[in-house]
């Protein structure tokens, strides 16, 4: 009996080896861990250009959207440097 629980241990440790080493190969270390990639950043910045994004005029528009709704409460918490509702 315990010859088959040797045998048994042994062969476990073995396949825990072999995952833990195939499981390094899909990690890098350099890579950031929220998916981040300056590469393709650049070329979505070189490709759309600086006025890119959510833009102030597509923020009032939807707010306009959203403020015919009623669960949809639409208030200020003050003014920006621009003197535009925060």
């Amino acid at each position: 009996m315990n010859r088959r629980f040797l045998r048994t241990s042994v062969f476990f440790l073995i396949l825990s080896g072999f995952g833990v080493l195939n499981a390094q190969n899909y990690i890098s270390l350099g890579e950031d861990k929220c998916g981040f990639d300056p590469e393709v950043s650049a070329q979505m910045q070189r490709l759309l250009g600086q006025n890119w994004g959510y833009s102030y005029d597509s923020l009032l528009v939807d707010l306009g959207k959203w403020s015919e709704s009623p669960y949809v409460t639409i208030d200020s918490i003050g003014a920006s440097v621009l003197n535009r509702a925060i």
